[in-house]
């Protein structure tokens, strides 16, 4: 499926038993993952 989330939102591509293809846009060139998780 497509989702779109909010900025500065924190989410995680995840898949199980099969394989993942990942494309970002990003209108302002930049990604970050300097975050800690909760778990």
């Amino acid at each position: 499926g497509w989702t779109a989330p909010a900025p500065a939102s924190h989410h995680f591509p995840e898949v199980k038993g099969g394989a993942l293809i990942a494309f970002f846009f990003l209108p302002a060139g930049r990604i970050s993952y300097d975050f800690q998780a909760q778990g």
